[in-house]
């Protein structure tokens, strides 16, 4: 085996494992490679000049020796019923299938499986899950097999997992196999701690009136160097690897001084602890410092632990906490309601109209139905299904109203994923950049700090080593640079219990110096289900059954009023069609039905307000909502500029009046909306738009922040930042005002972690502070800070008046 060769002391160009003696051949400049392997992904890479690979990190390649399947071990993923263990979704000619990748381990990992579309024309795109150690697949199945996907991936060195586990399982599997490593570590140092100790002992009975005999003083160094032994080799193996891998980086110049940690000086000091008291013992010039080298890896792995599982109790995974505000109507016997998407089951039949979500993937009940799955494939085109056709998750229904069977239970994780990746990724923030930045500041100034500190103490070696460990032991910029994350994602969590949803935690710094908030009117600020005014209406019962009867296929507000409580019964509904802003038009049992603008339904008077009927080409005549608008008083609080940005007539603008004043707009179309929003925008004001989704979502895209409100519906617009109920819209104000606490809970952990730092470090370079008490003491500071900004985001949450 190539294991048992000889080796030259030459890394492999491609994963960096040493080079058998027998591999050496050709010219000294060309890659020396350890196994064909390894040479074939080279070369793979190389043909479509794809080693950038290798400049992204020092050991970026895996190495090939221990590969097992061959290409024909894949064509199992052609057979229907294992492909459909792999997929999330199949639409046409398009799937989407997800591997399990339980070699990916790195930056240059991420980076290369994310342009696996370069490889293959075949392939649209691909996404990376690190966390769970997966890669989605998008890709044409005309132009290459699932099975040569997975071969793709095996040929690049990421060999594919062939047996399907969720990936929240793998989460869950990844966090054990962490956490498992890490009390072993922990095991063995605190074994060889506890027993160096008891050797140590031996140097005090030498200075007392009773001597250890000679052989014992002999055998206890000995036994505390092989004890420290597996310490140094693997319980400190952590700060060691992180340690050589930056240093490697800064070698080559890869990533420049970025690359330095400060766990390269804290490896070196432990490093030098070890050998000093090694040569100390042998020579017999001294005690050593063996027991305080096992305690040092001893108490910086507990500190570890601690924070590994502190961060697991306040995990901010979509998983625990993208509960939507969404429903969907079930339908049961002889009526529909409106249930909570978690409730759906396995079997329950769904009822969706125009433009609702698809919560969970269903088979259609009905005869045909069209899908928009813009969500899912990034195509808008709809695409039609047939009965027993398989419906997935995320779909958005055009047109007329689909019956469905729900076939798996929701997926709050995948709909979250549809949902953030429906938006382009945004820069880190603002207090995420100073993090960056006071990290490799922090890093460069404290080994200064040591240095001087090192020459300060001399000639006292042993005083100058121990100075040196203790500062750059007690240092800690990880305090400051967790901060904003932790504190972020609290808040995030604490809103989510509150029925406020958000795209990602970075959204809370959005909010922040907002000038103008932006409202539609119809569906946000009002109710769904106002109170109808028919007064101007003249329709028989059967003609208002009718309309009725196609209000049911839409989730515009007026729609939902006009359907109130009624039971509208069966009828032949056909060429279902709804124009934002304009109105819904469809054949219901053979007679045309149109509901909307004065324009879309050619009423007599064009100028009419209100909304428009006609059936069968007969005008009926308007109507009117009368309009409760949700939490007027606490609107009023908002300090920042309102604006009503409304489609509607201004015939209701006395009831906005005391809300608005006379900053309101009406008549409004989508387009109008948008460039009323660029206009602000480029006036220098940072605007927070407040819509529902349906005739405003270019409005949405274009503010800086949006919040989108639901009501008992399962639309969902992709390009909110923030989801809430529609009744709660008064919590905007509140929001905004917990986004300003967010920020001083932020300053408060960054004073915080300055003044430890400065205190910590004062007392290090002064001498107090041993390695074993900074290693005591250094993972306190982040669990302090952790401390503040969970109880910051909690305590604030609390002092806000949240409907």
């Amino acid at each position: 085996m190539l294991a048992k060769t000889n080796h030259s002391g030459v890394a492999c160009a491609h994963c960096g494992e040493p080079v058998p003696s027998i591999a050496l051949q050709g010219n000294d400049n060309e890659p020396m490679f350890c196994c064909a392997g390894c040479r074939s992904v080279y070369e793979l890479l190389q043909s479509h000049q794809m080693c950038d690979y290798y400049t992204l990190s020092d050991r970026a390649g895996v190495s090939q020796q221990a590969l097992r399947n061959t290409e024909t071990e894949y064509i199992v993923l052609d057979k229907p019923e294992v492909t459909q263990k792999f997929t999330e979704w199949k639409i046409g000619g398009t799937a989407r299938m997800r591997f399990q990748i339980p070699t990916m381990h790195c930056s240059s990992c991420v980076w290369l499986l994310d342009q696996l579309h370069r490889f293959d024309p075949g392939i649209r795109s691909s996404s990376v899950d690190f966390v769970a150690k997966a890669v989605a697949v998008e890709f044409d199945i005309e132009q290459i097999p699932a099975s040569q996907v997975a071969w793709l991936l095996h040929r690049l060195g990421y060999e594919p997992l062939l047996r399907v586990e969720g990936g929240e399982g793998v989460r869950e599997s990844a966090h054990a196999e962490t956490s498992r490593q890490l009390y072993t570590r922990l095991g063995i140092a605190g074994f060889a701690f506890a027993n160096v100790m008891v050797f140590s002992v031996s140097a005090y009975y030498a200075g007392g009136m009773t001597e250890l005999p000679v052989e014992l003083q002999q055998l206890f160094p000995i036994l505390s160097i092989v004890l420290s032994i597996p310490v140094l080799l693997y319980s400190a193996q952590p700060w060691f690897a992180s340690a050589w891998s930056g240093l490697r980086a800064v070698i080559r110049d890869k990533a420049g001084w970025r690359a330095w940690t400060l766990d390269i000086p804290v490896a070196l000091g432990m490093l030098a602890l070890f050998v000093r008291s090694v040569i100390d013992l042998v020579t017999g010039t001294g005690d050593g410092f063996l027991d305080s080298f096992t305690g040092l890896v001893f108490f910086l792995l507990a500190g570890r632990i601690i924070l590994h599982k502190t961060y697991a109790g306040i995990s901010f995974d979509r998983t625990y906490r993208s509960f939507f505000p969404l429903s969907a109507r079930k339908e049961g016997k002889g009526t529909t309601e409106v249930v909570a998407i978690e409730k759906i089951v396995v079997g329950d039949t769904l009822v969706l109209r125009n433009a609702e979500v698809v919560p969970t993937d269903c088979v259609l009940l009905d005869p045909v139905a069209y899908v928009d799955y813009a969500f899912v494939t990034g195509e808008s085109v709809p695409v039609e299904c047939v009965q027993g056709q398989i419906v997935y998750a995320g779909g958005r229904i055009v047109g007329k109203t689909a019956r469905l069977s729900a076939t798996k239970d929701v997926s709050h994780a995948y709909l979250s994923s549809l949902w953030e990746r429906s938006s382009p990724k945004q820069e880190r923030t603002r207090y995420e950049r100073i993090s960056d930045r006071f990290g490799l500041v922090f890093t460069i100034g404290t080994m200064a700090i040591a240095t001087i500190a090192f020459v300060a103490w001399l000639p006292d070696v042993t005083a100058a080593l121990t100075v040196v460990t203790a500062v750059l032991i007690i240092a800690c910029p990880c305090a400051l640079t967790i901060a904003a994350p932790v504190a972020l994602g609290a808040a995030m969590t604490a809103l989510g219990k509150r029925g406020i949803y958000l795209r990602a935690p970075r959204t809370i710094v959005d909010l922040l110096d907002i000038d103008v908030v932006a409202f539609d009117k119809t569906g946000t600020l009002t109710s769904h289900n106002s109170q109808l005014d028919t007064s101007a209406l003249q329709a028989t019962s059967e003609e208002w059954c009718l309309v009725q009867a196609l209000a049911t296929q839409s989730t515009h507000p007026v729609s939902q009023s006009i359907v109130g409580n009624s039971d509208v019964g069966k009828h032949s509904l056909d060429a279902i069609e709804e124009f934002p802003g304009k109105g819904i038009r469809g054949i219901v049992d053979g007679i045309p039905v149109l509901i909307g603008t004065a324009s879309f339904v050619n009423a007599p008077l064009i100028n009419s307000e209100g909304t428009h009927v006609a059936v069968d080409g007969r005008y009926l005549g308007v109507l009117h909502t009368l309009p409760t608008i949700h939490d007027q008083h606490r609107l009023q609080q908002l300090p920042q500029l309102r604006l009503l940005i409304s489609g509607d007539s201004p015939r209701d603008e006395a009831h906005f009046k005391a809300l608005f004043a006379d900053k309101m707009l009406f008549n409004q179309t989508p387009i109008d909306k948008v460039n009323t929003v660029e206009r602000l925008k480029e006036a220098g004001k940072r605007v927070l738009m407040v819509g529902d989704g349906l005739n405003d979502a270019s409005a949405l895209r274009a503010a800086d922040v949006s919040v989108s409100v639901t009501s008992s519906t399962s639309t969902l617009a992709p390009a909110s930042d923030v989801v809430m109920r529609a009744e709660s819209i008064g919590n905007v104000a509140s929001l905004l005002s917990y986004a300003s606490r967010i920020r001083s809970v932020i300053w408060y952990s960054f004073v915080f972690s300055m003044l430890y730092n400065v205190v910590g470090l004062g007392l290090a370079v002064s001498g107090q502070l041993t390695p074993v008490i900074t290693a005591i003491i250094m993972p306190l500071s982040s669990l302090i800070v952790i401390g503040i900004s969970v109880w910051g985001a909690r305590y604030f949450v609390r002092r806000e008046q949240w409907a």
